[in-house]
């Protein structure tokens, strides 16, 4: 399935609840978790921001309209990851959607395909959930440079990066790095999210982010 792409700036959220982030502008011309913790809860419902980061008032508001063949599948030879990719968006005004499923992985739809060769194609998943620790992402933070990561999109097409480097983001660190993280303007690449770090129930979860970052490598 192809869609329609809209701009506009947004929040988004740390996977486990915590909204740690940001703006991101969508220019016409390119396209732009719980726990460990057994009573722990996965939530995508909104939840009051933490320190919210107020979008920069110059950047532009602008909608495009461009269907692209959308990623449907990932694979990660390393960690024995071969996932379902489906679509997510935003599920308000400040809460980014994450996937259900905790073996599912979603690609933010407003952010480049693979085939638009410019800017960040960024994947998100679950470390675990509320009675499975397996999630999809549960071991993203053992991913190495040079590592090959192989994307697939509804047409066939695989699309294969190489690993460049694994960040461990805390909110506020996250919060820094976003307007890069979702840039739509930077060469092509691929950023995989997850949330990492310590698991504190009583601050909302996973206090970090597992951020990896790949570049496309000869098909």
């Amino acid at each position: 399935m192809t869609r329609v792409r809209t701009g506009f700036l947004f929040w988004t959220l740390c996977l486990v609840g915590v909204i740690v982030a940001i703006a991101a502008t969508f220019t016409p011309t390119q396209q732009s978790d719980p726990p460990a913790a057994s009573d722990a809860r996965i939530s995508i419902a909104p939840i009051a921001p933490i320190a919210p980061i107020q979008p920069p008032s110059d950047l532009p508001v602008i909608a495009s309209l461009i269907a692209e063949p959308e990623p449907t599948r990932l694979r990660i030879p390393k960690l024995g990851i071969s996932a379902e990719v489906a679509s997510i968006g935003m599920q308000d005004e400040v809460t980014m959607e994450v996937p259900e499923d905790i073996s599912v992985v979603g690609w933010f739809r407003y952010s480049p395909t693979p085939l638009s060769g410019i800017g960040t194609t960024v994947l998100v998943g679950h470390r675990d959930g509320a009675t499975d620790p397996n999630g999809v992402f549960r071991n993203l933070d053992k991913i190495e440079p040079g590592d090959r990561v192989t994307v697939i999109d509804e047409d066939g097409t695989r699309w294969r990066y190489e690993v460049s480097d694994t960040e461990l983001l805390d909110s506020a660190q996250f919060a820094t790095a976003a307007e890069g993280i979702f840039d739509i303007e930077k060469e092509a690449r691929l950023i995989l999210i997850t949330c990492g770090g310590e698991y504190i129930q009583s601050d909302g979860g996973y206090q970090s982010n597992t951020v990896v970052t790949a570049f496309p490598i000869s098909r």
